[in-house]
């Protein structure tokens, strides 16, 4: 049975892309409104500390694959740099800063995307050429994913 709640967020982000910070904010007071919230009931105990860099944070979920690892820099660079979507060449760059680069990006991303649900999607690229540049979109499913390697198996968060 699909999870209806992931399905949800999953069209909201869809419908907040390209909107800026006050839009968003208007249209969650709407929806907060409308549906009689007076705050989030969700617990932010899986945020991350806004202090934390990006070697700690990598050092702490411990990805284990390439594909793991283009996820977590893929998350970084979207929900903490603020990056609407992102290059291999990025990914692997601050990967590869650490000292973990990824043989194959695109077969790393390419793993993300065939799954389901689908952990990254391709948003666009440019030239004809396999080697063309393409750029990636970590999608909720792929951020959910990353917030679940930052809980220890016992639901508490990682000690950040």
């Amino acid at each position: 049975m699909p999870d209806k709640e992931l399905e949800a967020m999953a069209k909201i982000q869809d419908a907040l892309v390209g909107l800026e910070s006050n839009e968003i904010k208007r249209v969650i007071a709407w929806v907060s409104d409308r549906h009689n919230i007076e705050s989030s009931p969700i617990s932010r105990t899986n945020s991350l500390p806004t202090s934390l860099d990006f070697a700690t944070f990598f050092s702490q979920i411990s990805p284990s694959s390439g594909a793991e690892r283009v996820l977590a820099a893929g998350y970084w660079l979207q929900e903490k740099e603020g990056k609407s979507d992102v290059t291999g060449y990025e990914v692997n760059k601050k990967i590869r800063e650490l000292g973990y680069a990824v043989s194959n990006v695109t077969e790393a991303f390419n793993s993300l995307m065939s799954g389901k649900p689908q952990l990254a999607i391709q948003v666009a690229k440019s030239g004809t050429t396999k080697q063309a540049k393409k750029r990636y979109r970590i999608t909720v499913e792929g951020v959910n994913r990353v917030k679940k390697m930052i809980l220890k198996d016992n639901g508490s968060p990682n000690p950040l």
